[in-house]
């Protein structure tokens, strides 16, 4: 049960980042600040229950 719990939080975690960099290199370079904006959004309401098959 610990173990499926920390492969959650770590996909979770995993997933955010991913997102948040690519989030911030569109908000770097877009001329259009609403993809940042929709991306961000993408970040903070990313699903906590993807699990990444290892």
């Amino acid at each position: 049960m610990t173990d499926l719990f920390f492969q959650m939080a770590l996909s979770n975690a995993c997933l955010a980042l991913a997102l948040a960099i690519v989030a911030m290199i569109a908000g770097a370079k877009a001329k259009r600040p609403q993809l940042a904006h929709m991306l961000w959004l993408l970040v903070f309401g990313a699903p906590g229950d993807v699990v990444l098959e290892s």
